[in-house]
Order: C-alpha cells, then sequence, then structure tokens
C-alpha cells in the first residue's frame, strides 16, 4: 500500500510501459568550453550525444520560436514531462501527424527556453520515421 502511495504521488513509472524516454526528463546538459563560448547557436546544432531510441511516438509540429520542426513526445508513466525534439530539415508535410520515429538524442544548447515547465529539449539526428498505425 506505501509503494502504490509513493508511487501516485511521485509519478513511478511501470517498466512495462516505459518507452525509456522518460530517462531524458531528469537529463542535465553538459556544454563543452566551445559551446559555451559561442554566442549564437543554431537550433539543429547537438554536439554532446545523449541516447538514441527506437519506436517511440510523436506529434510534428513546426515551433516558431526556434523556427524549426520538432516532435513533441510524452513520456510515458508521468504527467509531468514532455519532450520537445528539434528536427533537422523540412518536414512540413507531416505537420499535425502523429508518427512512431527512432533517432539519436544530442543536447541543445540553445537560447530558447520552453515556456512550459516539464518540457526538455534535444536535438535529434538520423530521424527516422513511419506510420504510428
Amino acid at each position: 500500500m506505501l509503494f502504490f502511495i509513493l508511487c501516485t504521488a511521485f509519478t513511478c513509472e511501470d517498466p512495462q510501459q516505459d518507452n525509456g524516454i522518460s530517462k531524458l526528463c531528469g537529463h542535465k546538459n553538459v556544454r563543452s568550453e566551445d559551446a559555451k563560448a559561442r554566442t549564437t547557436v543554431e537550433a539543429c546544432e547537438g554536439e554532446q550525444f545523449v541516447d538514441e531510441f527506437f519506436g517511440l511516438t510523436g506529434k510534428i509540429q513546426f515551433n516558431p520560436e526556434l523556427e524549426a520542426f520538432v516532435v513533441i513526445t510524452n513520456a510515458e508513466g508521468t504527467f509531468d514531462c514532455q519532450i520537445v525534439g528539434v528536427l533537422c530539415g523540412d518536414y512540413g508535410d507531416l505537420v499535425g501527424q502523429t508518427l512512431e520515429y527512432s533517432g539519436q538524442f544530442f543536447e541543445y544548447h540553445g537560447a530558447y527556453a520552453p515556456p512550459v515547465g516539464g518540457q526538455k529539449i534535444f536535438v535529434i539526428k538520423g530521424f527516422e520515421y513511419g506510420d504510428s498505425n
């Protein structure tokens, strides 16, 4: 009973439902000295590899502040963690679609800060997608 109460209060994740992306929710960026010295950073730059994921589900949107297409993924088993993956390239024909995707996640070092608490931003390289149905 105590476990249930603690999990409810602290959003414990059921490992059978976790797609692995929830570990990005607590990720702390580690910027190199070179990255810290730059005053401008393109949204698609990402030098510090974090992890690679397969079989994620997300929705494609255009973010005007980043001036880039992004894929929004909710971490399963949480209510307060949303991953925003910056995509490098033109994905205009996919805007509004929910799809299954894979890619390598890199730290985002740009100036944009998410307006919603619980959002974490990463750069996605090697983005591959298919139909989520």
